[in-house]
């Protein structure tokens, strides 16, 4: 412990010259110039920047490399809040709270907020790589060829990327692509010995939708003109539903309901660890039988038939749990620039949208994975 302090010590006493202090303020200014660049994100910043360190001595070169990096992370974090854009990824929850911030004209207290922050952060994560850095380096020592090939072995084995459904829960091409998709899973696992775990995430494709939902048949006639032509989309779908072993009855349904509450209840069922369960009796109560899935009780029996406790789920719809972080997910769908679902995201980024057919499904995420892999290496 003693020994930990006093190079914590003498790392300060190297930082706090006057010439490296003056070359981490230039790394931190530059760095966020650079930083509010949509799509650059710290690491892409260091890259463009790397050459003018190479005439300083090695310590100051370090000190200014580490400004650049918290000085993009922090432009990043400017435009999501000033503008909605944020600059990489880590930026788009930043987006959720901050934006709307700025909106009220409480732009200033979303800075601090976040410059605060992420000093606080940074600061606390310094401490513990200090803390745990010389018995995490001990061990690491220990290792050998039979250790670091058996890490390797159970990674290979052990990994799993997630992908994100955005979806709503009255989509009809939500459900066709989840079909899709769990054949797309089948081929990947058994041709590819790729596994990937699947997590599905809030759009409302009516957000302004009354809380009590509105008759079915008079908004789309409001909507898409005519009774004939909703009739002939509903034919349409019913048909491609068919084509994958689904069988649409949409003449059984008589509300187009408010989505937010379905979506807790997905929410809920994540949490759970029956998401697919529930997901899959969602979109057949409504796609087939024809339910209303705005009305709690509805949704608790359908919660229950996926493996949730009936109670629990009328609990949950009495209340706000979820509510907000169901919003926020709409939120960020959309600043992310998703117009249409199903859209599809492999570790974050988004690929796809539309219920393409199972092997483009393949392709794509099987070139994604391989993609990310090799950036990550």
């Amino acid at each position: 412990m003693r020994d930990i302090f006093g190079n914590l010590i003498f790392g300060f006493s190297v930082a706090f010259t006057l010439q490296n202090l003056m070359y981490c303020l230039i790394g931190v200014t530059v760095g966020t110039l650079i930083g509010v660049l949509p799509g650059i994100g710290p690491l892409g910043t260091i890259a463009i920047l790397l050459p003018i360190t190479y005439s300083v001595p090695p310590v100051a070169a370090l000190i200014m490399l580490a400004g650049i990096y918290y000085g993009a992370q922090y432009g990043g974090s400017t435009t999501a809040i000033l503008v909605n854009l944020p600059g990489e990824t880590s930026a788009v929850v930043t987006c959720i709270d901050g934006y709307q911030m700025a909106r009220q004209g409480r732009a200033g207290p979303a800075l601090a907020i976040a410059a605060i922050g992420s000093f606080f952060a940074g600061t606390v994560g310094t401490l513990l790589i200090a803390l745990f850095g010389p018995p995490l380096a001990s061990i690491a020592l220990k290792f050998g060829s039979p250790e670091y090939f058996s890490l390797m072995l159970m990674g290979l084995v052990a990994a799993a990327g997630r992908i994100d459904i955005i979806s709503d829960a009255i989509c009809p091409w939500c459900y066709i692509g989840k079909r899709h998709l769990e054949r797309a899973l089948e081929i990947l696992e058994g041709l590819h010995k790729l596994r990937f775990t699947v997590a599905w995430q809030p759009f409302q494709l009516n957000p302004e939708m009354p809380a009590e939902g509105v008759d079915r048949q008079k908004y789309r006639i409001a909507k898409f003109g005519s009774a004939e032509r909703s009739r002939q989309m509903d034919e349409r779908i019913t048909e491609v539903a068919a084509g994958v072993g689904i069988e649409f009855h949409l003449e059984k349904l008589t509300r187009t309901p408010n989505t937010v509450k379905a979506h807790r209840l997905i929410r809920l069922a994540g949490q759970k660890g029956v998401e697919d369960g529930v997901v899959e009796t969602l979109f057949e109560a409504y796609f087939c039988d024809g339910a209303d899935i705005g009305n709690d009780r509805t949704l608790a029996d359908i919660g229950h038939r996926g493996g949730l406790d009936y109670d629990a789920v009328l609990a949950l719809l009495a209340g706000d749990e979820g509510h907000r972080e169901v919003l926020a997910g709409d939120r960020m769908a959309r600043n992310c620039g998703i117009q249409g679902v199903p859209s599809f995201a492999l570790q974050g980024h988004v690929l796809f949208s539309g219920a393409i057919p199972a092997e483009e499904m393949v392709d794509a995420f099987r070139r994604a994975w391989e993609l990310l892999k090799h950036k990550a290496a």
